[in-house]
This record gives C-alpha cells, sequence and structure tokens, in this order.
C-alpha cells in the first residue's frame, strides 16, 4: 500500500501529486473530477514546485554564508589572538593600553577555587546493610570530589571511605542496629574543604 500523501515530504508529495493528477487527467472518463479542479490543482502544484526551488535556493545560499562568516570569523580569531600576543610580549606596550584595545590583562596569578563544605547531609539505613547518604552541593562547582568519612560508635577513628562525584553514597555490607556516624568533606585540585554535618544511623 503507498504511503499516505500526508505522510509525505513536500519534495516526495509534489512528484506523488503529479502522478496522481495525471492519472486522473488520463481518466476522465472514469474519475469523473472536475476539469476545473484538475487545473486549480495542476496551477497550485506548478506555484508549490516553484515555492519549494527557491526555498532550497535560498537553504543552498544560507549554506554558503554559514560557511563564509565560519571562515572569516576563525581567521580574525587567530589575527586577534596573534595581536594579543604581540602586544602582551612588547615590554613597551603598557597594560592599559592593553585594555583600551580590548584585551584581557593577565595578573600571572591563577584563581583559586576554594571548595565549600557539603550542607544537609543525611542517612537512612535498610535492613539488607546499606546506609544511603545525601547531601547539598552548597554552591560546589559539577566536578568537585567528595570525599566520605565515617566512624564506628562514639570513639571510632574517622576514616575515608570513598571519594565520589555525585551527591550521594551507598554504604553497603554493613551491620543493621550498629551506630556509624557520617561526614563528607568536598576536594577541590589540593583544597579539601571542612567536614559537613555529621549525620548518625543505627542501621
Amino acid at each position: 500500500m503507498a504511503e499516505s500523501f500526508y505522510k509525505l515530504s513536500n519534495a516526495a508529495f509534489a512528484i506523488w501529486m503529479k502522478n496522481m493528477l495525471e492519472t486522473v487527467e488520463n481518466n476522465i472518463a472514469v474519475s469523473k473530477i472536475d476539469p476545473a479542479l484538475l487545473i486549480e490543482a495542476n496551477n497550485l502544484r506548478t506555484a508549490l514546485n516553484l515555492n519549494l526551488s527557491e526555498k532550497q535556493s535560498l537553504e543552498d545560499n544560507l549554506a554558503g554564508k554559514i560557511q563564509e562568516i565560519k571562515f572569516k570569523r576563525n581567521f580574525l580569531n587567530k589575527t586577534a589572538a596573534k595581536i594579543q600576543t604581540s602586544l602582551k610580549n612588547d615590554s613597551d606596550v603598557s597594560n592599559s593600553f592593553i585594555e583600551q584595545a580590548g584585551f584581557n590583562v593577565s595578573d600571572g596569578v591563577k584563581s583559586v577555587i576554594v571548595p565549600l563544605r557539603p550542607s544537609d547531609l543525611v542517612v537512612t539505613g535498610t535492613s539488607d546493610g546499606i546506609n544511603l547518604l545525601k547531601w547539598s552541593r552548597n554552591g560546589n562547582k559539577p566536578g568537585t570530589l567528595y570525599i566520605i568519612e565515617a566512624k564506628t560508635g562514639d570513639d571510632g577513628e574517622w576514616i575515608m571511605i570513598d571519594v565520589v562525584k555525585t551527591l550521594k553514597f551507598e554504604h553497603k555490607n554493613q551491620i543493621p542496629g550498629v551506630k556509624m556516624q557520617y561526614r563528607v568533606k568536598t576536594k577541590r585540585n589540593d583544597n579539601t574543604s571542612t567536614a559537613s554535618n555529621v549525620a548518625v544511623v543505627y542501621g
């Protein structure tokens, strides 16, 4: 069965329409379609073909313009970068002139992203020995490392149990009923935040 003409693309529909009209016109005695309707449809089909041709021409022209823009922009980007490098490497050129020309002036100091302590740490224990931890990033950017520390009871030492990039963690193979305390720190490069609030669970 032929595909429904409603679902055809404009270009495919124009071809389908031409074939359909020719078939009906060549068998007018069988179809009994009003010739005036066929004439009007043919006129509109011709106009549609013209519109489609113009649309394709515009799209081709637009694609060419986009490529021209990309080429010119890339060339100008490289030119601006060369000028920037030349200005910054010239000791006789002042920073104020570089800024006036529209370039940023580096102070030579790399900015340091200070990790913020996580917040709202909560832990929920399950009967199958999984303690589920969740916390808030508290303004830390994606990609921040979260150091998870735990200790057993009240007298145990804090031990790092994992490092993740997500905002939740499953501490598996725990003993239900045993008191566990958790805290989370953030780390970026060589900087580590202070610990979050402590969350307690008895499994």
